[in-house]
């Protein structure tokens, strides 16, 4: 490893992707016990330039954003190549932070000023969003990223105080346009994840704090529901 910068886990096998931005280039696999699954080098092929963020899908396989040359790169939970030399379609441009959806889809925020958009790729790196992304919703150089039990899409904007909402079904935005949700007690939003119970949790380095916005999302966990059942003794939950 140099420079290890971005982590992913591999719920099944409990394998730990890392992305190394250091004096090269690379990708490390490591068992849950942190053995080198890797080889001395790591992953080096497939066009890997500034490798910021690695997400895991449900077969295991491992996407990296690759910030300097606007690309994503997919290797197989193997190690192998699945990507040639990175996907390049879609309207990724700079990203700096990558999420996979239930579907397998790849989803990306692309860390511009300038053009702020999100990009989408199917699980074989075809293109759902455009040449120009999914736009709107107050994204403002738009730096991490997460997707809700209803597959939509949370994003943290290095750019401003505030939250991107894009729906999973379409790209189109849910969050006010001009603004986003804005958090009052932020400056900048660079991390954010989503518990099981739909609450979005949001890091701000600027500010020194973190925000909790209190079920926001759809829970990733389906909450059990209290049911009533009749029998011969009564009522009972």
């Amino acid at each position: 490893m140099s420079g290890p910068y971005g982590i992913g886990i591999d719920g099944t096998t409990g394998y730990v992707w890392v992305t190394n931005i250091g004096s090269s280039f690379s990708v490390t696999k490591l068992s849950s016990a942190g053995a080198v699954l890797s080889g001395s080098n790591g992953y080096t092929t497939g066009g890997l330039a500034t490798p910021y963020s690695v997400a895991v899908d449900s077969s295991g396989n491992a996407w990296v954003a690759n910030n300097t040359n606007s690309s994503v790169t997919e290797y197989s939970n193997a190690g192998t190549l699945l990507s040639a030399a990175g996907y390049v379609v879609g309207g990724v441009n700079h990203p700096r932070s990558i999420a996979i959806d239930a579907s397998g889809n790849a989803w990306i925020a692309d860390n511009v000023n300038n053009s702020p958009l999100i990009t989408e790729l199917k699980n074989d790196g075809t293109a759902i969003s455009t040449s120009s992304g999914f736009t709107g919703g107050g994204l403002s150089n738009p730096y991490a990223i997460a997707i809700d039990g209803a597959g939509n899409a949370w994003i943290g904007n290095n750019g401003s105080n505030s939250v991107s909402e894009i729906a999973g079904s379409n790209g189109a935005a849910i969050s006010p346009a001009n603004t986003g949700y804005v958090l009052p007690n932020s400056l900048k939003c660079v991390g954010i994840a989503l518990d099981g119970s739909g609450n979005v949790w949001i890091a701000d380095p600027s500010a020194q704090s973190v925000t909790e916005m209190i079920g926001a999302a759809a829970p990733v966990v389906t909450p059990l529901a209290l049911g009533v059942k009749n029998n011969a003794l009564g009522t009972r939950p």
